[in-house]
């Protein structure tokens, strides 16, 4: 809110106010809204109430934060800057359609009105995660340190969250499971499985995204040759969702390209800046070129080059001298910094413009709570076309598991709301107290969130009957708070135990992720809001992951479910008391079934909640270890 006393200075400070914002944002509007629509431009100016007012002050103070994050920019990239950053190759990286590109202003232009949080969410595999890095030097933790300064500017708290797991590709388990990993208000969510992802699981999980209660918008780090982008994300428009594409093929490489040649020569008359010094070698960027070697995911370090580009692709021995995970397949700290600098650049001037399309809303329509109903009234028919989207074809990925989905129908897949319990990290439901019904608040940098049983201490019989959740130590790296935050923590069976149950979902879990919606409630949260919960009927269908082994490979001692659908004694489940007799195979994931089918009916008081039991009796196949339950 301006003060009375700053709206009595009248014309003199309104035009100089004009010309500096006109000069600082290099925007034409804000000077024709002064001054092209004559003396109408005029009393635009000088005749709007205080709290419109303000909106061309938050501009004055966008344009500052914009100013110095050009001045970061230019310390860190020195001449190269206005190549690395040039608005047209920028246009190149950042790819949408313009009807997502209004959804995602839309969205701006709502938080810039209602305040909050403003938050991002990277979901991917080891390259996304920061794998071989510092957690710092991600992409994400970059692009929010970037960011962050414009968006607190205009009272919007900006928060990036880097959920990568290596190993991971997005669905089923994590398209599932997005809520109770990723958290329930997500503004936007990357999508980053290229490293480990080559079909169209994609697809699975961009309709259940369209599920989340905010309805995200979509990003995806993609090559834009590919099949993905156009055949996914962009037909994800049609669900009322917004898509846009960091191509880190073609649009990236352009920029890529500007930096200076270690070998060939710098390119550039001074001091090379060290973003880009020893970045690019012989053509190619931190010594990988591909290869045709698919352990090393097609991305080999090159054998006639064993400069500094490739010493230096990482940079972690002043924090950690042993970190682990430095591959030719996994990004050096260089190309993180890089893609994150861009990153937020873009959200910036994304931000930019939608306080500036804001602006003029609020002239025309009289008021900021007429121009925010005007824009919620918008979301609300985005939700609607989410919501009543047709099921797309079940695609390449699950077409060997037709006979599984016929059973359980695409319509349950693609449209039914689930609730997930998960031991894995980084996981939302872990840092706040849900998955153990502690109410203990963290985060994964605090690291005093909830960790489970250490699977090294666990010498005993569990007494308790209650499935355990378990770490192994030797998942974590020795500087942990410094590496990657993505553990494969287990809910563990041993043979000896005896029965152990747990409740899925539990009563913390029911209450957060299967909330119905307060249809009275008119805030921005609400109205994204997609799961009609309040008519809610469980489908009474019980979806079981196992840990994923690496590479594919688990221990001579675990046992899978091969046993149980042999009718072995090996391993034995219960499901209320009744039998599991055989499972149904979904990607790495497996539905109960029963004498009765896959369907357990309603669970405990018709609320889908279920105890599920398991025995493990064979003493050389001795252990199982489940990461997630999804029920239906």
């Amino acid at each position: 809110m301006i003060s009375e006393r700053r709206g009595q200075h009248g014309l003199l400070i309104g035009v100089v106010a004009s010309f500096a914002l006109g000069f600082f944002l290099s925007y034409s509007q804000i000077l024709s809204l002064a001054f092209g629509g004559g003396a109408h431009g005029l009393k635009y100016l000088f005749s709007r109430k205080p709290v419109e007012l303000s909106t061309l002050e938050l501009l004055g103070d966008l344009s500052l934060a914009r100013d110095a994050l050009e001045q970061n920019l230019m310390r860190d990239y020195g001449e190269y800057y206005g190549l690395v950053f040039d608005r047209a190759a920028m246009e190149n990286v950042f790819l949408s359609n313009p009807k997502s590109r209004e959804r995602l202003l839309r969205r701006l232009m709502l938080k810039i009105l209602s305040g909050g949080s403003f938050t991002w969410v990277t979901a991917g595999d080891g390259a996304a995660a920061g794998h071989g890095n510092l957690f710092s030097q991600s992409y994400t933790a970059v692009m929010e340190s970037t960011a962050k300064d414009a968006f607190r500017k205009l009272n919007i708290n900006f928060v990036a969250k880097n959920y990568g797991m290596g190993g991971y590709v997005s669905a089923p388990e994590l398209a599932m499971c997005m809520e109770s990993v990723y958290g329930t208000d997500i503004d936007i969510l990357m999508w980053d499985f290229g490293l480990m992802e080559v079909d169209d699981r994609a697809m699975l999980w961009c309709h259940r995204a369209a599920l989340h209660p905010t309805k995200p918008i979509l990003f995806a780090m993609d090559n834009v040759d590919g099949e993905r982008w156009n055949s996914i994300f962009l037909s994800m428009e049609d669900s009322g969702m917004g898509a846009f594409l960091m191509d880190h093929h073609k649009g990236l490489n352009d920029i890529r390209q500007r930096a200076p040649d270690a070998v060939r020569g710098a390119g550039g008359k001074g001091r090379i800046p060290l973003p880009l010094k020893n970045y690019r070698c012989n053509g190619s960027f931190e010594g990988v070129v591909g290869c045709d070697d698919p352990m090393r995911h097609f991305k080999c370090y090159n054998v006639d080059d064993n400069g500094p580009c490739i010493e230096e692709k990482f940079k972690t021995k002043h924090k950690c001298m042993d970190a682990k995970y430095q591959t030719s397949w996994h990004p050096g700290w260089k190309e993180h910094y890089i893609k994150g600098r861009l990153l937020g650049v873009f959200l910036v001037e994304m931000l930019n413009e939608a306080l500036i399309q804001l602006d003029a809303r609020v002239f025309s329509h009289g008021s900021r709570d007429a121009v925010l109903q005007s824009l919620l009234a918008k979301e609300q028919a985005d939700v609607a076309l989410a919501r009543n989207a047709p099921i797309p074809a079940l695609g390449h990925a699950f077409s060997q598991y037709e006979s599984t989905v016929q059973q359980i129908t695409p319509r349950v897949l693609y449209k039914q709301p689930a609730i997930c319990q998960t031991a894995l990290l980084p996981a939302q439901e872990r840092y706040d107290g849900i998955l153990l019904e502690s109410g203990k608040q963290s985060s994964p940098m605090a690291g005093d969130y909830d960790r489970g049983q250490n699977r090294v201490f666990m010498t005993e019989p569990i007494k308790d009957g209650k499935l355990p959740l378990v770490f192994d130590p030797n998942d974590r790296q020795r500087c942990v708070e410094e590496l990657e935050i993505d553990h494969k923590d287990f809910f563990w069976i041993r043979q000896g135990d005896g029965w152990l149950s747990r409740t899925i979902p539990n009563d913390s879990e029911l209450a957060v992720y299967g909330k119905p919606l307060d249809m009275n409630d008119n805030t921005f949260t609400a109205t994204l809001h997609t799961r009609m919960l309040s008519n809610r009927q469980p489908e009474g269908l019980i979806m079981v992951c196992l840990k994923i082994c690496p590479l594919k490979r688990c221990p001579d001692d675990s046992v899978g479910f091969g046993p149980l659908r042999r009718s072995t004694n090996q391993i034995s489940i219960k499901v209320d008391g009744r039998s599991v007799t055989n499972v149904q195979k979904f990607g790495d994931c497996h539905f109960l079934e029963g004498e009765q089918g896959l369907r357990w009916g309603p669970g405990k008081n018709g609320k889908g909640q279920y105890r599920l039991s398991f025995i493990v009796n064979d003493r050389q196949k001795n252990n199982m270890k489940i990461s997630s339950f999804v029920v239906f």
